[in-house]
């Protein structure tokens, strides 16, 4: 369950079995929901364009957080 945060990103399984678990709070109204999923997907972008599993919110983070951002805003 999620508690403490809006939502979270993990990597699960290693090699070709390499998934990401995205989470998103249950309680979120739809539009703030939507804003900690692409949060979230960034995460998970900036994690396989990387190989790195971080929490940070680095250069590649918010790269891959615009790109998708923007790409949700001309839907």
């Amino acid at each position: 369950k999620i508690k403490d945060c809006a939502g979270d990103c993990s990597l699960v399984g290693s090699g070709k079995n390499r998934k990401y678990k995205i989470r998103v709070h249950k309680n979120l109204d739809e539009s703030a929901a939507v804003l900690i999923l692409l949060h979230e997907i960034a995460h998970a972008a900036s994690w396989s364009s990387s190989y790195l599993n971080n929490d940070d919110h680095d250069e590649v983070w918010g790269l891959m957080y615009s790109r998708i951002y923007r790409t949700w805003l001309e839907g």
